[in-house]
């Protein structure tokens, strides 16, 4: 059975996470379009941090890993706020295997959540799915609350979401930013 889901604490040395922080709160983010006029807020990461983050998931996983994509995630109360249960089915039309969020910062209301539909299960279809509306079905099974320098990760097919769908704070400054990776296993 695939790994399902897992955290990794302590991930960056102190100097490190207090240096990316500073990063992350000054670099310009990008605004790309989703579809269906939303947006998502992403810029790069230092390539020391996206090589220390697949170390751990690899260590992690117990297996090597490649990578698909690596991004800063910015979400505020006002950006990126959509109802948004999904799975990574489909990225960069390749097909990551795991996900991983990295938390900058700690928040006791808010974090990453799996969820069970009781029509479909905990498993997107091969394709993906995307869910933007709350249809009712949706049980939540699994909620991790965000903890400065850990890292939440998972099977890319499990249904997940960002919770609460809106974030906290105004800007840059002092919303919620949080680093998405995408991997591969080596042998696929």
């Amino acid at each position: 059975m695939p790994l399902e889901s897992c955290i990794v604490e302590n991930v960056l040395d102190s100097h490190a996470l207090l240096s990316l922080k500073n990063y992350a709160r000054n670099i310009p983010f990008k605004k790309v379009e989703k579809g269906n006029n939303t947006f998502l807020y992403l810029t790069q990461v230092p390539p020391n941090v996206t090589k220390v983050l697949q170390v751990a998931m690899e260590k992690a996983v117990g297996a090597k890993l490649k990578e698909v994509i690596t991004f800063l995630r910015l979400n505020t109360s006002e950006l990126d706020t959509e109802f948004r249960i999904h799975t990574d089915a489909k990225v960069l039309n390749q097909k990551p295997e795991v996900s991983a969020v990295f938390y900058l910062d700690t928040d006791s209301f808010s974090g990453t959540a799996l969820f069970e539909h009781k029509i479909y299960g905990r498993y997107g279809k091969p394709e993906g799915e995307i869910f933007t509306e709350d249809d009712g079905n949706w049980n939540c099974y699994l909620k991790y609350f965000a903890v400065e320098n850990s890292m939440f990760i998972c099977n890319s097919d499990l249904y997940h979401g960002r919770f609460p769908w809106k974030s906290y704070g105004k800007d840059q400054s002092d919303g919620r930013i949080v680093i998405v990776k995408f991997m591969r296993y080596s042998n696929s």
